[in-house]
């Protein structure tokens, strides 16, 4: 879609998720405990509904914008309704040059549960999100975060991409888990700062058929991180992800 006279071209983009999750009971093996464990799945409802609208500006302006809600019950079994939301706003300029150097901003707030002790759950579901696109050190899931993020993008030889990135990572509820790393606060007393990161990273192909991708990310703790886990220690990770293609 465009707006005739503004250079201006858009795509709007609603959509509907569905989870509907059967309450089951079963036993699991625990290779720590070397015992059977109860794994008890609860029965859940939620309705995820969303809204994308994205675009350009013919002078190199684009930008990526969502909300999405969902609603329903989290514990069918104990009645525990669910009430959750997220925003992403992603907002970058491409200069004119030979390179063609993007410098871009990105910001997103996922909801997390404000109180742990009422029949009302606010995290946000992330059903099969992934947490790549979230922080390169697959830190951060879907779920209870507000990030800011500052973008550069470039190609300085023709097929060659380079990213690199500064990200600042909070809790969206003090209250509420890191779940990628099982801490929690439940009285909120430990901030909601949970570190930060530097990333880089370089894409290039090696043949016509092999293509190479490699990266650095660092990750420094914040208080949050701090206090609930006693580690201060920064995190460094260096990889290398090779694709081929067989077949044409």
């Amino acid at each position: 879609m465009g707006i005739f006279g503004t250079g201006l071209k858009f795509t709007i983009e609603p959509f509907y998720l569905g989870l509907k999750q059967s309450k089951l009971e079963q036993v699991k093996w625990n290779p720590q405990k070397l015992a059977f464990e109860p794994n008890n799945r609860v029965g859940r409802e939620i309705h995820t509904c969303g809204l994308r609208v994205y675009g350009v500006y013919k002078w190199g302006l684009d930008f990526d914008i969502s909300t999405v809600t969902q609603f329903g019950v989290n514990d069918i079994q104990k009645e525990e309704r669910h009430e959750a939301y997220a925003f992403t706003y992603d907002m970058g300029y491409t200069f004119k040059h030979n390179w063609k150097p993007r410098l871009g901003f990105f910001y997103g707030y996922v909801s997390g549960d404000r109180n742990p002790n009422d029949r009302t759950n606010q995290r946000f579901e992330r059903l099969f999100g992934f947490a790549r696109p979230w922080s390169s050190n697959d830190f951060i899931q879907m779920e209870n975060v507000k990030t800011p993020k500052i973008v550069l993008e470039f190609e300085p030889i023709q097929k060659v991409k380079i990213d690199t990135a500064v990200i600042w990572f909070h809790l969206a509820s003090p209250t509420d888990r890191w779940n990628v790393t099982s801490l929690r606060d439940k009285t909120g007393n430990s901030g909601t700062f949970m570190g930060f990161e530097y990333n880089f990273r370089i894409r290039f192909p090696i043949f016509s058929r092999l293509k190479a991708n490699l990266g650095y990310a660092y990750f420094e703790a914040g208080e949050f991180t701090i206090k609930t886990s006693g580690r201060d220690k920064v995190s460094n990770f260096l990889y290398a992800e090779f694709t081929a293609q067989i077949f044409e």
